[in-house]
């Protein structure tokens, strides 16, 4: 099982709670990856794919899995 933490369209990966949860997963031996998705410049839905898309293209077979859990903070934009 892997987990996935998005942060808001203004923020960042060190911020707020999301070291918390990365930290406390990580201890139970699952993979926690909190990508950093580019805020506020290039701020688009295309320029959030392209950093997802890293994770499903190059490392496909080790972090997709069928039981995969994704947690957000609200991200409040158009898209």
């Amino acid at each position: 099982m892997n987990f996935f933490i998005f942060h808001g369209i203004y923020g960042h990966p060190e911020e707020n709670w999301f070291p918390w949860p990365k930290m406390e997963i990580e201890k139970l031996g699952y993979a926690c990856i909190v990508p950093k998705f580019p805020t506020p410049l290039d701020q688009s839905l295309e320029s959030w794919l392209r950093v997802i898309s890293f994770y499903i293209t190059v490392n496909f077979k080790k972090l997709f899995t069928i039981k995969n859990i994704f947690i957000y903070k609200k991200l409040n934009n158009s898209f």
